[in-house]
């Protein structure tokens, strides 16, 4: 039995981006983020709510999302799939073989 998705489910071209730190002109730091490289994946959703924040609504959906085992994935990343962007918060093999890696995510402000 093979956990993880199937090879054909990994439909999805996600781009892999690092923060990076740079300083601003009055001695501070802002942060961007930096493409690193591409993945093959399957976005399934977990779970998703709304709330109140900042005198408006709020939304927010966890995904699973698979893919290739990579060495180098962290939570201090995220993926982006053209305007939607899901931040990482685990990172967890799939296999025993370490052949997948499934990434617990989270996309807000829907």
């Amino acid at each position: 039995m093979t956990i993880g998705p199937r090879i054909g489910s990994l439909r999805h071209r996600l781009m892999l981006e690092a923060p990076q730190r740079i300083s601003d002109a009055a001695g501070g730091l802002f942060e961007t983020w930096t493409p690193i490289g591409q993945v093959w994946a399957e976005v399934t959703p977990i779970t998703g709510n709304e709330t109140f924040a900042a005198d408006r609504i709020v939304g927010r959906v966890t995904h699973s999302i698979a893919v290739r085992a990579r060495s180098d994935l962290s939570p201090a990343q995220r993926l982006r799939l053209g305007d939607r962007i899901f931040e990482i918060r685990a990172v967890l093999m799939a296999d025993h073989r370490h052949h997948r890696m499934r990434l617990i995510c989270e996309e807000r402000d829907l």
